[in-house]
């Protein structure tokens, strides 16, 4: 059964949305962090006011809305890219993010990384 003036229902809310979709897009922002991991986003605000608003690898300013939430892939396998909680490590800008990404987390690899490029280094004069 419809509205009695589906008109004017649309119309509301269209402006509802209008005039709550700042509001509504932050509600899905702190969801979408608690639903993948597991942690409220007071705790993300907190660990970014720890870093002092800083990559934990590299140390250059990064956005609390766009920097990424560092967590040990090896910790827990919940699916569809969630986490337990309890393996969040830091917030990295995304280069860092990348690059341990793409060394898979591995220090032994990053290590290697480390040597190889010591014993390429030139002598700048």
């Amino acid at each position: 059964m419809g509205y009695v003036n589906e008109d004017f229902q649309k119309q509301y809310q269209k402006d509802w949305y209008q005039d709550n979709k700042d509001r509504l897009r932050e509600n899905r922002k702190r969801n979408k962090y608690k639903w993948r991991y597991n942690q409220p986003w007071s705790y993300r605000q907190d660990l970014f006011e720890r870093q002092n608003g800083q990559c934990a690898i590299c140390s250059t300013n990064i956005d609390l809305e766009s920097c990424h939430q560092d967590h040990d892939h090896t910790c827990c396998d919940v699916g569809w890219g969630k986490t337990c909680g309890n393996c969040l490590r830091g917030l990295l800008c995304e280069g860092c993010n990348r690059g341990i990404g793409c060394f898979k987390d591995s220090p032994d690899a990053l290590l290697a990384a480390i040597d190889y490029l010591s014993g390429h280094a030139r002598v700048r004069t």
